[in-house]
């Protein structure tokens, strides 16, 4: 059971989710101590994956750390379709760094009618 004091504290910073991240942090604590700097790390504004040191994505959980790219959920069905249009080609990960936001970036520019539907977003060779 979550503390409903560390859900108070997260809601009033502004946490949506507020009793699903009390019960995440409280899992990954092992002290009093270590829950009560994980959740003043959280109320201070750092994203919850990078307080927990992990996120899950597609089914996986993957190490996360302080300034690096941290994938998030809304983005999983993005992934997965260009995982099935590659399938066939080379595994995602041999693209080389950056492919995947490339390609997510080029997909929300506006393009005038002549231009086209969409944009492919062909792996590199």
């Amino acid at each position: 059971m979550t503390d409903p004091l560390v859900v108070a504290r997260l809601r009033a910073a502004g946490c949506v989710w507020a009793e699903d991240e009390a019960a995440a942090l409280e899992q990954s604590a092992a002290t009093p101590v270590e829950l009560e700097a994980l959740v003043a790390r959280r109320v201070a504004g750092e994203p919850l994956e990078t307080v927990l040191g992990w996120v899950e994505f597609l089914g996986r959980r993957l190490v996360v750390a302080t300034g690096v790219f941290v994938p998030r959920r809304r983005t999983e069905l993005l992934a997965r379709l260009a995982l099935t249009q590659v399938a066939d080609r080379r595994r995602p990960d041999e693209f080389p760094p950056g492919w995947w936001s490339r390609c997510a970036a080029g997909s929300r520019r506006s393009r005038p009618a002549s231009a086209g539907a969409g944009r492919r977003c062909t792996p590199p060779t």
